[in-house]
């Protein structure tokens, strides 16, 4: 578990610097807001696939069941935001700065959301499968030490 919380950590440490560099010269309170609505934002969407894959699964209690939750969400939310969120203030920074038109980021954001809806089904099978291993081995370790 502690190489988890250090992965994680460095995650979102990396998640914040990359996102609040290509926030570019917005003030530093309006930088704060943008990445903390986004982080929520994809919390949000994190949690959706958790339910989706959590689904049909018989948890061994309700304890287990949320602990795998909560650290599993946490860890996605961070992936997935590191994944989307920099690209898309990119991309909106440069509309600002007219580098690119408004058409252009509109089909790159189509491109982006197909490919992420592809990832989010993959990431929603890795979930369910990652969940079926922990309780397959939460259930061994009960059968072993019940005696």
């Amino acid at each position: 578990m502690p190489l988890i919380i250090v992965v994680t950590i460095i995650v979102y440490m990396i998640l914040l610097g990359w996102t609040w560099s290509t926030l570019g010269d917005l003030d530093r309170i309006r930088k704060i807001v943008i990445i903390f609505f986004e982080v929520l934002i994809m919390y949000v969407i994190t949690l959706i696939i958790f339910g989706i894959s959590e689904n049909g699964l018989v948890y061994t209690s309700k304890d287990a069941q949320n602990d795998i939750r909560n650290v599993m969400v946490i860890i996605f939310t961070g992936i997935n935001s590191l994944i989307v969120i920099p690209y898309i203030n990119k991309q909106i920074i440069k509309l600002k700065e007219k580098e690119i038109e408004k058409e252009n980021l509109i089909k790159k954001s189509i491109i982006l959301c197909v490919i992420f809806v592809i990832f989010l089904v993959i990431e929603c099978g890795y979930m369910k499968d990652t969940q079926k291993g922990i309780i397959k081995m939460e259930q061994v370790y009960i059968e072993q030490n019940k005696g």
